[in-house]
């Protein structure tokens, strides 16, 4: 290497080949982590597919739990009304919600009128 010179050093071949490898080693060193990472992901995922796989027998016998306790239908099987309802009630906040929008609108038109009108009765305007 020789940094003498006016535009700054001068590397040899050998330097720039090091330079290359050690680029390389570092690429090396992320690629390896990155494969670390799939493989403990590919563990999590397997594992958590294991684990919804022994639920879901247990789901299954929940379900059937509304012969045993007609009280926990809610829970068990009428799950179309249970949508019926839950879509009224958003209908029904949707509808509230313009109301209010609306009233509000209302009542700061009126607060403008009166008090365009008490500053015309006291001759401001």
């Amino acid at each position: 290497m020789k940094c003498f010179s006016i535009r700054g050093c001068e590397y040899d071949s050998d330097m720039r080949a090091s330079g290359i490898e050690l680029e390389l080693q570092k690429l090396e060193g992320a690629v390896e982590a990155i494969h670390e990472n799939l493989i403990y992901l590919m563990g999590s995922f397997s594992s958590a597919v294991m684990v919804l796989e022994e639920l879901l027998p247990e789901e299954e016998a929940y379900l059937d739990v509304e012969l045993v306790f007609p009280c926990r239908r809610i829970y068990a099987g009428n799950l179309s009304n249970m949508r019926t309802v839950s879509e009224s009630t958003n209908e029904r906040v949707a509808w509230f919600s313009i109301m209010s929008l609306g009233i509000c609108i209302a009542v700061s038109v009126l607060q403008l009128w009166y008090l365009k009108s008490f500053f015309q009765k006291k001759k401001l305007i």
